[in-house]
């Protein structure tokens, strides 16, 4: 399976299945494993919920070859791939943009 198509269908049972949520939210990196998607030991992953009221952003870690990128790849590493919350894991390396 595709990392982004695990990470969509990951994200879509958390919306109808309460209690897979709060295994996700508990210990993302199993449940990610489950569907293929292995994690570095060394990288921590936090799931938090937007609500109705609020939403998080977050800001990605600024690439290595900060210096070597044109403007318009910088944006794009920025905004991330169509959904922020993926930012992180899309910075650690573990998901591409789709």
């Amino acid at each position: 399976m595709e990392q982004k198509n695990a990470m969509g269908e990951t994200l879509a049972k958390c919306m109808r299945d309460e209690e897979f949520k709060a295994r996700f939210v508990s210990d993302p990196k199993s449940v990610l494993k489950e569907y293929g998607v292995e994690a570095p030991e060394e990288l921590t992953i936090e799931v938090i919920e937007d609500t109705a009221d609020t939403v998080h952003i977050t800001l990605p870690n600024a690439p290595a070859n900060l210096e070597e990128l044109s403007d318009e790849k910088l944006v794009g590493t920025a905004a991330g791939c169509g959904f922020m919350t993926y930012n992180v894991i899309k910075s650690a390396g573990i998901f591409d943009c789709w």
